[in-house]
């Protein structure tokens, strides 16, 4: 709008050749100033992120849609879970936890009570039933997303358990974050 009212301004001001010959000018740079605002130059947000990667290659090599449990599990209510969805949606992974501004019932019975204790590396023999029936497949961990409201140990304590857990088979880590399978 600021441009359309420049130009006419121009165009009172100068003679029509001038304005016309500067009007090319004035349309670049706005374009230049449109990519940058559209495209940020400084962005963290990483574009591909291997672990999940590995989830998805992994499944669709068994022609399977997947779903997985990202790791720390929140009981609901944290702004850590963007990052899970970021990654998830990249990759068309279903997320058995997710992030909402409010804590439905149902999910603090049937994910959050159920599954926290994976958070410190117990994976049991019921859990992995109870996730395999669910078609859930994965767990994905974020070893940089672990304060002691998620668990109280540091987070190797958590990933030693994890790769000696008979009931999951490592995967790949990329960078911080960590994918196994479940094993049926």
């Amino acid at each position: 709008v600021g441009a359309v009212v420049a130009l006419r301004q121009m165009r009172l001001a100068w003679p029509a050749r001038g304005a016309r010959a500067l009007a090319p000018v004035i349309a670049g740079l706005l374009a230049v100033e449109y990519f940058f605002q559209s495209m940020p130059i400084l962005n963290r947000v990483e574009t591909r992120q291997g672990a999940y990667a590995a989830v998805a290659d992994h499944a669709a090599a068994r022609k399977q849609a997947p779903r997985a449990l990202i790791l720390p599990l929140w009981p609901g209510d944290s702004h850590f879970t963007s990052i899970y969805q970021h990654y998830a949606s990249l990759y068309r992974i279903r997320m058995m936890n997710g992030y909402r501004p409010f804590v439905p019932t149902p999910y603090l019975e049937q994910v959050w009570q159920p599954f926290k204790s994976v958070n410190l590396g117990e994976f049991t023999a019921t859990q992995r039933t109870n996730l395999l029936a669910r078609g859930v497949e994965y767990l994905v961990l974020h070893e940089d997303l672990f304060p002691e409201k998620v668990s109280p140990f540091p987070i190797a304590t958590t990933l030693k358990r994890l790769h000696q857990n008979p009931y999951l088979e490592f995967l790949t880590q990329d960078g911080p974050v960590w994918s196994f399978r479940i094993l049926s």
